[in-house]
């Protein structure tokens, strides 16, 4: 996980099954938490990312839920 310069301290809870997936998936893969956290929230705010890095979140996950609506609109449509 590439730590930046604004580097802040984020606590959260999340329900039990949730962290027991997150830290099975770690043991799994033999990849630290932090990584495996990063990724999953990477790509909540862009689909095609992996990491930070790879990270544009150009929209929002409910723009990008309205977007899709209306491309399945448009499909059906045609």
């Amino acid at each position: 996980m590439q730590q930046s310069q604004t580097e802040t301290q984020l606590n959260i809870q999340v329900p039990e099954k949730i962290r027991q997936a997150l830290e099975a998936y770690a043991t799994a893969n033999q990849f630290p938490i932090e990584l495996v956290i990063e990724m999953a929230l990477a790509q909540f705010l862009d689909i095609d990312a992996v990491t930070f890095d790879d990270c544009n979140p150009v929209m929002s996950p409910g723009q990008l839920r309205e977007e899709l609506e209306m491309l399945k609109r448009h499909k059906n449509a045609v």
